[in-house]
């Protein structure tokens, strides 16, 4: 047989759900079988108090005899009293908390031939498994341990521009919720729990092995001490139910695809009194035709005609504080890129003013059609520009040398 570690012990026997009793059985005080009649009782209680009756037995432990069989006898004598003696092994609201002389041998027999007797058996615990047993035996008297509900998770499309400055959106969802009917009493209306008939509403039981008494939840009320005996008809006595419902959600300035948004409380009700789960929303960011995103930075494009690219030129391009012009310098070349500082997206951070830049692509456009005029420019221009291009290499190409190529095709 496998014993419960030293270590794993000594945290047991200084836990309040596991006590120890040395007190003497009641039914020993009075020298009965535990399956005596109530005359059998009366019988051998009047015997014993006319023997240890202090006017009667002048023996110093006589007095203490006598409260002993009294107690006992007061215990034993009631139907009620009794019943509860024999199912937790204590008097009233008392408790047994005397130590054991030896609590690793008490643990190592009760494990050996069981809480209520039988067949031994083998257990072997050690200290990664002390959580799953220290949650069977509970905290033995106290409510369940109060547990967060859980998190619900869901995704939210948005559009690009909602991501960029912001926005409010109602949204729907189902959640786990306290029942309407019942607001998570788990009775009917009109009715209230009652006391646990199987622990008389301790939320533990008690179980005797010799002079040892280990304290347990009870198994039908799970450690609450109540019954439920007219249970809600909505919830089933469960005090919760499934709710459809909807939340006004801000999206924050900045936010980008794939991030998530975390509202607190709004998830699954707790258990027990504890605190309701968190709603996390996945935000999903369609794309846009003119902007796109680099971290922070906005990337757009400015198309431009090869006059303007040779000859340099103002333009009008969108930004998000409205239109804005930009100088395009003369010789500028495709893809050359201009910074448009503090005009990209908002950082997503607390009261941040901080932004990021707005990056322009330039894209030289090409004519595929000419008018007459325009195509004798062009030829005019390849021919001053003859000299220049030939002979480089086609790294060196200049917009009029491909233009020249399509041309004459």
């Amino acid at each position: 047989m496998q014993f419960l570690t030293r270590n794993v012990l000594k945290r047991f026997t200084n836990v309040p759900f596991l006590s120890f009793s040395s007190k003497k059985d009641l039914y020993e005080l009075l020298g009965v079988p535990r399956n005596a009649s109530q005359n059998d009782i009366k019988k051998a209680y009047y015997g014993l108090a006319k023997k240890y009756h202090p006017d009667a037995n002048p023996s110093k432990d006589a007095k203490e005899k006598f409260a002993e069989i009294n107690n006992a006898y007061e215990t034993l004598s009631d139907d009620n009293k009794r019943k509860v003696y024999d199912q937790v092994g204590m008097t009233g609201d008392e408790q047994d908390q005397a130590g054991a002389q030896d609590p690793f041998a008490a643990y190592s027999s009760f494990f050996r031939q069981g809480a209520r007797g039988g067949k031994a058996q083998d257990f072997q615990f050690d200290e990664s498994i002390f959580g799953d047993f220290a949650s069977f035996f509970n905290m033995g008297g106290e409510s369940e341990r109060q547990i967060k509900g859980a998190d619900i998770f869901i995704q939210l499309e948005i559009s690009f521009m909602d991501s960029v400055n912001g926005a409010q959106q109602t949204i729907q969802f189902e959640k786990i919720g306290v029942c309407s009917t019942c607001n998570g009493t788990k009775c009917k209306p009109g009715t209230a729990p009652g006391r646990c008939t199987n622990c008389g509403g301790r939320g533990s039981i008690n179980y005797r092995q010799g002079a040892m008494t280990i304290q347990m939840a009870c198994t039908k009320c799970r450690g609450t001490g109540v019954s439920i005996k007219n249970p809600c008809t909505t919830c089933k006595g469960a005090g919760i139910q499934k709710q459809a419902t909807s939340e006004a959600v801000n999206i924050p300035k900045g936010i980008a695809d794939g991030q998530n948004l975390r509202v607190t409380g709004k998830g699954n009700v707790g258990e027990n009194g504890g605190k309701a789960g968190d709603l996390i929303i996945k935000v999903q960011v369609k794309p846009d035709s003119y902007y796109k995103r680099d971290g922070y930075d906005l990337i757009t494009n400015a198309y431009i005609s090869v006059a303007q690219a040779v000859l340099g030129d103002q333009v009008k391009i969108k930004t998000l504080n409205g239109e804005q012009q930009i100088s395009i310098k003369p010789g500028s070349q495709d893809g050359e890129k201009i910074r448009l500082s503090g005009l990209g997206i908002t950082k997503l951070a607390p009261n941040s003013n901080q932004r990021g830049d707005q990056v322009v692509n330039l894209k030289i456009q090409i004519p595929t059609k000419l008018t007459e005029q325009q195509k004798q420019l062009f030829e005019e221009l390849a021919k001053l520009e003859k000299g220049e291009t030939q002979g480089q290499s086609s790294a060196h190409e200049g917009v009029f040398e491909k233009v020249k190529n399509i041309f004459h095709k």
